[in-house]
């Protein structure tokens, strides 16, 4: 469900493939404005309240000389309480806030 979710958001895994089990960090689209721990904790709120989805976002500060890094990741695991459509409604979710022009300086708190 990782690599779906990179090809819909032309990101990237945090770590190779072969080196993820059941957890693996997924590269959220650079649109999202994702710049501090705060933007994270306030996008995660979000996706929750608006589009019931509960999963957990960090904050990776850009390295000197990144241009335009992908800076929010969300930790994705397979466990028996998900199910497929779970991950094609975060998926869903994160499309329509980009097709929206969604940043997190949008968001109070």
């Amino acid at each position: 469900m990782g690599e779906m979710l990179v090809k819909a958001w032309g990101t990237h895994l945090g770590s190779p493939a072969h080196m993820c089990a059941s957890m693996v960090m997924v590269g959220l689209p650079t649109c999202l404005g994702i710049r501090s721990e705060s933007d994270a904790l306030k996008l995660r709120t979000h996706l929750r309240d608006v589009f019931g989805v509960e999963v957990p976002i960090y904050y990776r500060p850009p390295k000197d000389g990144e241009v335009d890094p992908v800076t929010g990741y969300a930790r994705i695991s397979h466990q028996v309480y998900n199910k497929v459509e779970d991950y094609f409604k975060f998926r869903d979710a994160v499309n329509q806030l980009v097709d929206n022009g969604f940043a997190c300086t949008l968001l109070s708190g």
